[in-house]
């Protein structure tokens, strides 16, 4: 979406416990991650930042698995998060096709793999990013959107959400 004189593209964090998700951080895992990311991408989304809560390999396992599915049956960009504990888990984070692996700076496992991972595949696949930092919770976007500074920059808007269903049509249509 073009605000101002930069553009800025909305995308939803969802919290993933294998193929369950959660579109808020403290949520119940009860929706199917994939009719989630689904709904999004016909209302508007553009892109997804999943942050995997997976506990064991296996819900690690099945969330990759899941972002492979999300990679193929919708347009959205994918930016993967959470859960890396090795090199590896950066480069299956990469193959499900995400664009991007944000790195937590506030996690010792993670930060202890991410000059490697930059080295290993680029700054620009790989970023150290405080992705629980600033965001804006959609029914605060107007005060937020004042309050930015958004200027010129070319950016991702992360957006929490309260509950997963958003038109973001109509949010890039108050954006403008």
């Amino acid at each position: 979406v073009e605000y101002m004189s930069g553009t800025i593209a909305l995308i939803p964090r969802v919290y993933v416990r294998g193929s369950r998700a959660s579109a808020g951080k403290a949520g119940a895992f009860e929706e199917e991650f994939l009719t989630l990311a689904q709904r999004w991408d016909h209302n508007g989304a553009d892109g997804i930042l999943v942050v995997d809560c997976s506990e064991g390999d296996r819900e690690h396992d099945q969330a990759i698995e899941a972002c492979k599915e999300i990679v193929r049956n919708t347009s959205l960009e994918l930016f993967m998060a959470g859960n890396i504990r090795r090199l590896e888990d950066v480069k299956k984070y990469l193959y499900t096709g995400a664009k991007q692996v944000l790195i937590d700076p506030h996690a010792e496992t993670e930060t202890a793999v991410s000059a490697e991972a930059e080295e290993r595949f680029g700054g620009d696949r790989v970023a150290v990013e405080d992705y629980d930092g600033e965001t804006a919770a959609v029914s605060g976007l107007d005060s937020w959107m004042e309050g930015a500074g958004l200027g010129t920059e070319n950016g991702h808007l992360f957006l929490d959400l309260e509950g997963s269903d958003v038109d973001f049509y109509a949010v890039k249509r108050k954006m403008k």
